[in-house]
């Protein structure tokens, strides 16, 4: 057993021992876009209008904030609805609600008529979903 752990040893140090010279340096992804992905279920026979409340009332404040979010409706599979909602990177995942996020509600909030409208139709828009998660994805250069 000691033999076992000296050899992994030794092929863990041996590719540093030939370029100690050259240690390891931080270095960051390629360039890449980074995205929130939102897989959603709705509740039976709400798809169509769920989807119709998010282009309405949704895409036009990402429109007008330059973000371009993408929509993908499933033909197959336990899921309705993909969206992918652009991030500045990892780094936005530190805020509980993101600049840009708060940005957004400030749009919204002034486009349906006030905090109270705004809050509105996301609860509408939210009271078709059955089911959803996110994950983060990253798409390289």
């Amino acid at each position: 057993m000691t033999k076992l752990i000296a050899g992994l040893v030794l092929l863990l140090i041996f590719p540093v021992a030939g370029g100690a010279q050259n240690l390891p340096t931080a270095s960051r992804n390629p360039d890449s876009d980074w995205y929130r992905a939102f897989d959603i279920r709705f509740n039976p026979g709400q798809a169509d209008e769920a989807i119709q409340i998010a282009a309405d009332h949704f895409e036009p404040v990402d429109q007008a904030l330059g973000r371009e979010v993408l929509g993908f409706v499933h033909e197959s599979g336990e899921w309705d609805q993909t969206v992918y909602i652009p991030m500045d990177g990892p780094g936005e995942m530190v805020w509980n609600v993101s600049p840009i996020d708060e940005e957004w509600w400030a749009r919204l909030a002034e486009q349906e008529g006030g905090a109270e409208q705004a809050m509105a139709v996301f609860a509408s828009y939210t009271s078709k979903v059955a089911d959803y998660r996110v994950t983060i994805v990253r798409r390289p250069h």
